[in-house]
């Protein structure tokens, strides 16, 4: 159904790219999943109940620039290396201790980020 309306979409849009029957034939589609957390962060490191489980997603759209760096990190934690060591950019490690999942005390799929009241 998907793929039809694709189809349709894009014969209607671009009428100069058609078959004889007048639709666009899509060769490859894609999907993917987008996750978002309530402050619009990633989730990046090991669960809080097990140090073994860890997290890296919830990039509200904003996967590919951030995903290297936060698989560095997850990569250094599992190593049981500390992504924190001295002499790192405070940039970094501010950055990261922002991503734990530890943030969120008890999360739930309503929690969402509140409007100011001004």
């Amino acid at each position: 159904l998907i793929r039809e309306e694709h189809e349709r979409f894009f014969s209607q849009w671009h009428p100069g790219i058609t078959t004889k029957n007048h639709t666009v034939e899509i060769e490859q589609e894609w999907t993917g999943i987008m996750a978002f957390t309530s402050d619009h962060l990633p989730l990046i490191g090991p669960l809080p109940d097990d140090n073994k489980q860890f997290l890296l997603c919830g990039y509200n759209g904003n996967g590919m620039p951030n995903g290297f760096l936060c698989a560095k990190a997850v990569a250094r934690m599992i190593a049981n290396d500390d992504p924190y060591k001295e002499g790192e950019e405070n940039n970094t490690v501010t950055f990261l201790k922002m991503l734990l999942p530890e943030r969120f005390t008890n999360p739930t799929m309503t929690q969402l980020p509140q409007k100011n009241s001004d």
